[in-house]
């Protein structure tokens, strides 16, 4: 457990800006690509329906669509995640103290990561 360079305290947590700040823009990205995903997913599901009809074209197409703009949020919100917990681990200051409020980075981390010492 880390403990903060200036008064010592133990009351750490993570901050985790990278990998919020990388959800929300990779779910933003991944959105937009699945709206794409959702068109041609509409498409899709249209073409899968047509043979239930009108109904089934209808229902194909909403289906095909939610699946597609679901499944790019959902790849988009991992991979900025991950990307995210990258960045906090190697840029930001990753932890705050609870005690005092200093924002530091822990050195275990920052030495194996190429940090200084």
């Amino acid at each position: 457990m880390s403990a903060c360079p200036d008064c010592g305290s133990t009351r750490v947590e993570l901050r985790h800006i990278g990998r919020r700040s990388g959800a929300v823009l990779g779910a933003s990205a991944g959105t937009a690509s699945g709206i794409a995903g959702a068109l041609h997913g509409g498409r899709t599901g249209a073409a899968v329906g047509v043979s239930a009809g009108p109904v089934g074209l209808t229902a194909g197409t909403l289906t095909g669509a939610v699946f597609g703009g679901l499944v790019g949020l959902a790849a988009g919100s991992v991979t900025g995640s991950h990307l995210g917990s990258q960045l906090d681990e190697t840029v930001f200051d990753s932890h705050e103290c609870r005690h005092c409020g200093r924002t530091f980075s822990d050195p275990a981390t920052s030495a194996s990561a190429g940090g200084e010492e």
